[in-house]
């Protein structure tokens, strides 16, 4: 049933409705002053959250280990050619191309034929020689007792002793003839006058060598030890020369890193160096002795020599990561003992594998932050989480100069943090 209001009615009704919206409005406003104080108190604690955590390691002190490299090259210690020295046809190649062969193994065989037919008339000039030889010894002989008796004439016996004189040298004569027939058919047999890994053959067989000249047969080339040639520059020369009259009982050593980057098994002992510094490029020559007993190293491998030059004690060291460069001065963000980080600049010495030597700048102890240079900066206060420093060894030190190009971790943001 529609209920009706009549106009008495409707006029009654306004001033209670507009009474409940006053008192609703009332209500609310009566409760924001509280929950704006409850807000306000709630600001401190989200404030009081603690530092981040970040990366850091404890600057260390150590004996490190300065090696330099060299770009080097191996060298066989020994290469011999072969040749033919008779002439006459190849006959018979009998070794495999490329093999290792040990000295005295039968490599090539030139038709004989000739060397043994003159060796057999060399010796038949022998045996009729010494037959003549011992005849006129005899009839000097007869000669002389019947000179003595006045039977013949001294001057006939002088004719007997110079006919035994001349069939004497005849003989020594054919003596030599045979030794050299005998030397040419020994020539036939060509054999490795070494141990090495032979060539593959410069002639073919059936070939005519050693007509007019030694033809070239095959190479051979040793193959342990091995040697490994390399350069020093002048002011290396001269720096090595001084650190070693200080530390004379430092020993160098050396080491082989081949093209693929792994390190060679044996260590090297230097050989030879240059008495002379070489005019043209400023560097001096220096040869090294490798042992290869697995035939590993072939003439002409390229790689470097890592020399171990000296070692430099109680060395800081500072990882390369947390090391950034503003305007050509580096700087590191290290955290004080309260966690606020500052900017403090260092000057650098060597690089020594993944690390830095610092001259300046830094103390032991010092934490500082290994990640993170672009997030955080100077007077912020972070958590450091030190992480032990890897050790430095002979085997990743390597020294080199220190790059002026920025670490790509640095970036941008690392500049703005020595302007701030």
């Amino acid at each position: 049933m529609m209920m009706r209001f009549t106009a008495s009615k409707l006029h009654r009704l306004v001033p209670l409705a507009s009474l409940c919206f006053f008192l609703v409005l009332a209500s609310c406003g009566g409760d924001a002053p509280e929950s704006t104080a409850k807000k306000d108190a709630a600001k401190p604690a989200a404030q009081a959250a603690p530092p981040p955590e970040v990366k850091a390691v404890k600057v260390q002190s150590a004996d490190v280990p300065i090696t330099m490299e060299y770009v080097a090259e191996t060298q066989a210690k020994e290469k011999v050619e072969v040749r033919a020295r008779v002439a006459g046809f190849l006959e018979e190649r009998h070794y495999e191309e490329g093999s290792v062969v040990s000295a005295g193994d039968l490599l090539f065989t030139i038709d004989p034929s000739q060397y043994e037919q003159t060796l057999n008339e060399a010796k038949a000039n022998l045996a009729r020689d010494e037959a003549s030889m011992i005849k006129a010894r005899k009839d000097q002989q007869r000669f002389k007792e019947l000179v003595d008796q006045g039977a013949v004439s001294q001057s006939e016996y002088d004719t007997r002793e110079t006919q035994a004189k001349e069939y004497e040298a005849m003989v020594e004569s054919d003596k030599a003839a045979v030794k050299q027939a005998q030397l040419n058919l020994g020539y036939t047999k060509v054999t490795a006058p070494l141990a090495g890994r032979i060539s593959k053959a410069k002639v073919e067989v059936g070939s005519l060598v050693g007509q007019g000249e030694n033809t070239l047969l095959a190479e051979i080339t040793s193959i342990d030890p091995m040697y490994v040639n390399f350069s020093i520059s002048e002011q290396e020369y001269l720096t090595f020369v001084k650190d070693h009259q200080e530390k004379s009982s430092f020993t160098p050593s050396f080491q082989l890193v081949l093209s693929d980057g792994d390190v060679y098994a044996h260590n090297g002992t230097v050989d030879y160096v240059d008495p002379t510094i070489n005019k043209q490029t400023g560097t001096l020559g220096v040869r090294t002795v490798f042992p290869n007993p697995n035939g590993i190293l072939r003439p002409g491998l390229f790689g470097r020599v890592r020399v171990t030059v000296s070692r430099k004690d109680k060395s800081l060291l500072v990882p390369q990561r947390s090391v950034y460069d503003v305007q050509g001065i580096k700087q590191v963000l290290m955290a004080q003992d309260n966690g606020t980080l500052v900017s403090k600049s260092i000057r650098l010495g060597n690089q020594v594998g993944q690390f830095y030597t610092v001259e300046d700048g830094l103390e032991a102890g010092d934490v500082i932050l290994v990640e993170g240079l672009q997030k955080f900066r100077p007077g912020m206060t972070v958590s450091p989480q030190i992480e032990p420093i890897q050790e430095v060894t002979d085997a990743n030190a390597t020294a080199a100069p220190v790059q002026s190009a920025t670490a790509s971790e640095a970036g941008n943001a690392t500049a703005s943090n020595a302007t701030e």
